[in-house]
């Protein structure tokens, strides 16, 4: 599935309607997380695994909780980028743990992350 292309959505609609109804316009909470999960880090991983099919990549990850409990996985890929010349590296995905924080686990949802992405 493909992620829609949110600058020429935001285009679409900012030419569509009159700025001041936009404005008035709400969103709730639920349905900005949505768009930013569904159209925009969809977007951007999309133009990232462009760039990491063409370079040389590798896998950095680091766990880490919130204030309220809630364990993540911080997973980073660093790559060259050809056309700039340089070594980039970008937050590729936080995935949510659960409880269990183990290596097994850990190792499970990676594989589980790049083969959804096809990037192993």
């Amino acid at each position: 599935m493909r992620a829609p292309r949110t600058s020429a959505r935001a285009r679409f609609y900012g030419n569509l309607y009159h700025e001041d109804l936009i404005q008035r316009c709400h969103i709730s909470a639920k349905s900005t997380k949505k768009v930013i999960q569904d159209c925009i880090c969809a977007s951007i991983r999309e133009m990232m695994i462009k760039e990491l099919e063409e370079a040389p990549y590798s896998i950095m990850f680091d766990s880490s909780s919130d204030i309220y409990g809630g364990k993540y996985l911080a997973v980073y890929v660093r790559f060259v980028n050809f056309q700039e010349d340089a070594i980039k590296t970008k937050l590729f995905k936080v995935i949510e743990l659960g409880s269990d924080t183990t290596g097994e686990k850990f190792l499970s949802l990676l594989e589980k992350m790049f083969l959804e992405t096809m990037l192993l």
